[in-house]
Parts: C-alpha cells; structure tokens; sequence
C-alpha cells in the first residue's frame, strides 16, 4: 500500500450543516477532516503542511475530492451545497493538473453547483498564486466561499480580490454581538455591503442561543456553529434543524433583552463590606475612573445603591469629613450611607416593555441605569445608549407604518407571524385583497383610490380593536388581519360584515351615471377597454392548530391558492383549515 493510499483510508469526514436560522432548513454541510490524530498529527493543518513539503498535496487533496463528493451523493440531497476547504498551496504542488475536479464530477453526472471551495488566507501563499488559482475555479464555474473574514489578513482587499459566492464571518465578530454594540455595527456594515454585492453572508461559530436572535434580528440568517448542530458523522445528518423551532421562541420582553444587554457597559462596583479607605485610595490614583458611576452591592451581590465619585472625593479631601469617614481604618462601605444615592435599575428577569423604558427615561434624571437579572447586577446602561435603543425603536416603527392609514407594514406583520408560527400557537390569518382596484383607481384616479383604501382600513380598525387582533396593511389594496383566542365562527361572522359593509359602502365613491350602468368601463392590464364591476374586497381565513410546524413560504403558498380560488369563484369569503381544509388538500410539510 502506498503511502497515499494509507492516508486515504485513516482519513474521514464529518459534516457540520450551515443553516438558515429563519426557517430551520439546511442549505449546506461544510465537510471537516477527521482521523488526522492516526496518522500523527495534532490537527489538519499539521496534515497538510506535511503534504505540502513532501510534493503530496495535490494527489491527496484529489483523492479526498473524490471521496468526499461519492460520499454526499450517497447521504445527501443534491439541493444542499458541500462546502470543502480548499488549501490555496494546492497550484504550487509539483503534481498540479487543472480540470481534475471537473473531471470527477462528470464521472458521476453531478452539477458544478453542488461544491463551494473554502478558501482561507491561513496558509502562506503569494497574491499571484491565490489569484491565479482563484480565477481558474471560477472559470470552471464553481461556486467560492472566502472563510475566516475579519482577522489576520483576510480583509476587505481579499474580498475585493476574490470576489466570492459567500463570505463567512469568523467567529471572533460573532461571539458576543449581543453584549458588544461595536461587532454588531461592524457585522451590520459587512452584511449591507455584501447585500450590494450580492453575496451571502454566512456567520460561523454560531454557539448560543442571544446570538441566534441578534442575528435573524439583523438579518443574517445563514449561520453555522455549535448551537446549530456540531460536526457529526453521516448517520447524524438532519435534513432540518429541529431547534430552530424553540430557540426562536422568544417573547417581546426576551427581545427587549437582548437589545438591552448590547448597550451593557461595566461599572466599578463596591460591596457593603469593603473598605471604605480602599474606594478613596483607589479613585485617588486612578482619576480616570472619577466619572464611572460607583454601584454598591449588598451580600447578595444585588445593586442597592450608588456613590458619586465625585462627590465622594470632595467628601474624602475636606479635613474635617476626613477625620469623621476615617477615624477608624475599619470603616465599612455601609459606613458611608449618608451619601448613598437612589438607582434606578432595569431587571432583565422581569416582563419588559419599550413603554416601560420610555416611562424610565421621561421620569429619570440619572444619568445611567442599573440592570440586573434575578437581582443580580450586571452592569449599567448610560442614560444616551438607552435612549439611543429606544428612539431605533420608533424609527423602525414609524418607517413600517403605512403613511396612508398609519397601520403596520410588512415588517411588524412578517414579526406576528414568524412569533406564532415559531411558537407554534393556535391563530387565524385573514388575507383581505380588492377586486377591480386598478380600473377603479385608472379611472377615478389615485385620490379616490386612496380614499377607498382609507375606508376598508377605517371598517377594519372599528370591526377588530381588541388585544386578540393584529391589522396589518400590505401595501397598496392588500391587507392582513392576525387573530387569536376566537373560535372560527365568530370570525367567520365579523369578516363578513366586514366584506359586505365595504361592498356596500364603496359604492357611494362612484358617480351617478356609474352607479345607474352598474359598471365602469376601463382598460385591463393588457391595455384592452373593457367594462367592469364594481369595487369588492376577498378574504382569504386560514386556521393554523396549536402544535403544527409550518414556515412562512408554505403559509404565502396556501393563501395565494384561497385568494385566487376567492377571486375565481366570485366568493368574497374563502377558508382554508389546516387540519381539514375546505378547498383542497395542501401536503404537510414538517
């Protein structure tokens, strides 16, 4: 057996799926190397440093291609990408052929699509090389993914050079962006400019739960680590990742939380017990630190109070109150109450609402706030981050309000949603869509179109005012009732009226002549005069039970079909329930 063959054999693959965290689905596995240890080596770059040195790499690395494909085509869907790391030596190897790749594939009819190379900067090759063998691939048609981005010399000149398919974000960025507002930015800044460049922006080292909502929160939803699934043996694969479905289940307080913990900033903390003459002698030395809020913790470790440094420094430094504080070495911290100041703290632990916050800041004078979880201090935020965090708040909200009837947009009814279907909760959602809308606004003209879409909203509004309904407007003539603890009939009833008071009022929008022909005459979207009926609205209901797993694509699919059945059928009304549905049978996907 050559020595080729004996690397082949001790060598395996594991595979570790990167997965879209928005809908749980696969869309690739990056392939890892396993059994280097036999072979006497700590890790694969020892592997492959050895190789390298000893003219080997490309034979092997060919080998390994080849076994790596034979193997996902056995196991794996075709619609999933493999990722496999390239080692950019690779062309200066003395074996060095082109098309060998290609070549394989055509041997067992697989398509170019199915391989992303990984390429990484961690091995010591010149610009040239790296271009060069950068410019082949790509010739070839396959897909590149520029691994490690943001450390050591994998920059923005590397992306700029490479111009990858994908670019991986390395987990240095990703490890704490809840906590850390500088990484999010950075990440925020990366994500928008690869959005331009239409590439997709993977995060690695994805490995807890706070970092999975800030992501699908910022709109990163191709991730890959540990808290996903670690790297597992083919018998392990999943075609979904199943805890996508319960680390999404979040609250509007959880939310809340883990915006609050970006702004956290630590503080210098003191507890009742400790010496007094330390904090003076500490501040004394250190005068940078005089404008850090001082928090004083009980035994517990909970925030009780706060010390002004500087008031306590003017304190310390008038001769007489220095006589009175440190009579005795062993004066205590609790010793100095009487310049104890009131906080005000914000418990994680606790149901949170931007109203609360809002309330805080109205009310406060301080300039910072205490947090805390059960109690427990974790730090303070300043009075600006939070007012920072609460004003983004607004903005997002007034920029998703629709300027014509001021109700939600797509964004707050995208959030309703995603948070039941997540949850997997028991509601309705109502689809409303006009019939004849553009005849009637050519016609008329946009002002009485848009005074018909002011009616149907103002109808809405007074019909569904209770906490159990959500109205949401679309856009344009399209509108989106979410609704919960309502048994279907009593639905049922009041989107009827709705429907039948809108086509009854909607009528007084047209002018006498027309009302009197009972029809309008205007052109289609072919350009054709035709006549047409009057202004009507459709809703579509569909029912989701309690406990069923369902994303937001299978939802879009089902009302698209009610809503034009509605249309087709000339029936204002048409339900779909997803346990037994009254139009056709839709297959479950889980």
């Amino acid at each position: 057996m050559t020595e080729i063959d004996s690397i082949i054999d001790n060598l395996y693959f594991v595979y570790q799926p990167i997965a879209n965290i928005r809908t749980g689905e696969i869309f690739g596995y990056e392939a890892l190397i396993r059994g280097f240890d036999k072979l006497g080596f700590k890790n694969p770059h020892e592997l492959f440093d050895y190789l390298s040195k000893n003219n080997l790499l490309f034979k092997v690395d060919i080998k390994l291609r080849e076994k790596v494909i034979l193997e996902f085509l056995d196991n794996f869907n075709l619609g999933h990408r493999l990722f496999y790391n390239l080692d950019s030596r690779i062309i200066s190897d003395v074996n060095y052929k082109e098309g060998e790749t290609i070549r394989i594939l055509q041997n067992y009819n697989v398509p170019k699509n199915l391989l992303v190379f990984e390429v990484s900067k961690r091995f010591s090759v010149d610009k040239a090389s790296l271009s060069a063998i950068i410019k082949n691939y790509k010739q070839q048609g396959f897909e590149l993914a520029l691994d490690d981005f943001g450390v050591g010399s994998v920059c923005l000149e590397t992306l700029y050079r490479l111009y990858p398919n994908y670019l991986k974000i390395d987990g240095f960025f990703i490890n704490g962006i809840n906590k850390d507002f500088t990484k999010l930015s950075i990440i925020n800044f990366l994500n928008k400019l690869c959005s331009k460049l239409n590439i997709k922006v993977i995060a690695e080292k994805v490995e807890d739960k706070k970092i999975v909502y800030v992501l699908e929160e910022n709109e990163i939803y191709l991730s890959q680590g540990y808290f996903i699934q670690p790297p597992s043996k083919i018998e392990q694969k999943k075609d979904y990742i199943e805890l996508n479905l319960d680390f999404k289940r979040k609250s509007e307080s959880e939310n809340i939380q883990i915006k609050l913990e970006q702004f956290i900033d630590d503080c210098y903390t003191v507890s009742v017990d400790d010496n007094s003459i330390i904090l003076y002698e500490f501040l004394n030395n250190n005068h940078h630190e005089i404008e850090k809020p001082i928090v004083v913790l009980d035994q517990k470790k909970h925030p009780i109070a706060s010390i002004s440094a500087k008031k306590l420094m003017k304190t310390f430094n008038n001769s007489v109150l220095k006589s009175l504080y440190f009579l005795r070495r062993d004066k205590k911290i609790y010793d100095l109450n009487d310049l104890f100041e009131p906080i005000v703290f914000i418990d994680l632990s606790k149901n949170l609402d931007f109203n609360m916050i809002e309330n805080l800041l109205e009310n406060s004078d301080k300039n910072y706030f205490v947090i805390s979880e059960n109690l427990k201090f974790k730090g303070v935020i300043h009075y600006k981050n939070l007012l920072k965090l609460v004003l983004r708040e607004k903005l997002l909200e007034a920029i998703d309000k629709n300027p014509l009837t001021k109700l939600p947009g797509n964004i707050s009814i995208k959030k309703y949603i995603d948070q039941n279907l997540n949850n997997q909760e028991e509601f309705f959602a109502v689809y409303f869509d006009f019939n004849n809308f553009k005849p009637f606004n050519d016609y008329y003209g946009f002002r009485r179109g848009d005074r018909s879409i002011l009616m149907f909203s103002e109808i809405l509004k007074s019909n569904f005012h209770s906490d159990n309904f959500f109205i949401g407007h679309v856009g344009g003539d399209d509108f989106f009732l979410g609704s919960k603890d309502i048994d279907y009939e009593s639905l049922y009833s009041k989107v009827k009226f709705v429907v039948e008071k809108f086509n009854h009022d909607v009528i007084s929008l047209y002018d006498r002549d027309d009302i009197e022909k009972g029809y309008i005459v205007s052109r289609d979207r072919n350009g054709v005069e035709r006549k047409f009926e009057f202004l009507t609205v459709s809703a579509a209901i569909v029912y989701i039970p309690k406990g069923k797993k369902l994303n937001q694509s299978v939802l879009d699919e089902i009302i698209a079909q009610a809503k034009k059945e509605a249309k087709e059928q000339k029936k204002y009304i048409q339900s779909v329930c997803l346990l037994k549905t009254t139009i056709k049978e839709f297959e479950w996907t889980s």
